[in-house]
Order: structure tokens, then C-alpha cells, then sequence
């Protein structure tokens, strides 16, 4: 037998049936591929966006934030600049410090020395005995700088729940 008559046999010998699947599956395997590679090629251009979106998101917060820190920062520098720092009333500052305690939103005002102590907190009416800090830690760097200082997020003592502190040096 010849190969061409060989090969007119074979191709007789495929039923009609076969011949319908096979020209279905010829058709069929470039469509899912391209389906495939039409949902890879969407997954990750929704990806690139949900990232760029998600980091212009960021960016927009951060500047929420600092610009937040830079107010609260400001106004207890407005405080820390009062006449009743330099003339030591603690009366007329604990005063001036429950008007401006909106600065940081629901903040609390607290004066410290050096050693640790509380000269007056917002937190309790002016007189009333404060405790004194044990871990300066948070506090070393104005102390030490001089300049004002967002302390990471720590529990407080007054609060017992997570918070930031603002500190401004007084001088």
C-alpha cells in the first residue's frame, strides 16, 4: 500500500462523530486560551490600580495626619508661649490649657518637669494630687532637643488605652 492510500484509509476510518469533536476542540482550545489570558491581563490591571489607588489613598491620609500634628502642635506652642508659664501660675495655665484642650481633639493637657512630675494635668481639676511618671522615655527627646516631639503610639497612664503623645517643651 502507497502512503497516500494509507492516509485516505485512515482519514475514512475517523467517523463523522470524531471529526465533529475534534474540529469543536480545534476551535474551542484557542478560546479558552485567550479567556485565560484575556482574565490574567484583567486580574492584573486591577491589581496596578487597586495599588495606585490604595497608595494616593496613603499619601492623602499622611497629609490628613501631619497637617493634624502640625495644628495640635502649634496651639501648645501658642500654650507653652503663655504669660502664666513665665510668671509659674499653674492656676491661670490649667485654665488656659481646659479651654484649648480641643487642640488634639479629646486630649488631655499634662505639664511635666524633668524628674517626672506632673505640675498639672487637664485630665483633673487644678490642685488635686497627680502621680508622678516613672518612664521619662517618651518625654527624653523635647526634653533633650528642645524641639516638639509625636511620641509612638503607647498605653497612657491617665487613659490605661492606646494613645499618641504631642509633647512641646516649655521654656
Amino acid at each position: 500500500m502507497l502512503p497516500q492510500q494509507h492516509e485516505e484509509k485512515s482519514l475514512k476510518s475517523i467517523s463523522i462523530d470524531r471529526r465533529l469533536r475534534l474540529l469543536v476542540l480545534a476551535t474551542a482550545l484557542p478560546l479558552f486560551a485567550f479567556s485565560a489570558a484575556l482574565a490574567y491581563w484583567q486580574s492584573q490591571t486591577q491589581r496596578e490600580f487597586f495599588r495606585q489607588d490604595s497608595a494616593t489613598t496613603a499619601a492623602v491620609a499622611m497629609q490628613t495626619v501631619d497637617r493634624e500634628l502640625g495644628r495640635a502642635i502649634a496651639g501648645l506652642q501658642v500654650l507653652a508661649a503663655s504669660p502664666a508659664v513665665a510668671q509659674r501660675d499653674f492656676r491661670a495655665l490649667h485654665a488656659q490649657a481646659r479651654a484649648a484642650v480641643g487642640i488634639a481633639g479629646n486630649s488631655i493637657i499634662i505639664l511635666y518637669d524633668r524628674a517626672g512630675n506632673r505640675i498639672l494635668s487637664t485630665a483633673v481639676e487644678y490642685g488635686q494630687p497627680l502621680a508622678r511618671r516613672m518612664d521619662m522615655s517618651l518625654l527624653a527627646t523635647p526634653f533633650n532637643t528642645g524641639q516638639p516631639h509625636v511620641t509612638p503610639l503607647f498605653v497612657s497612664e491617665t487613659l490605661k488605652q492606646p494613645t499618641v503623645g504631642i509633647v512641646v517643651p516649655v521654656i
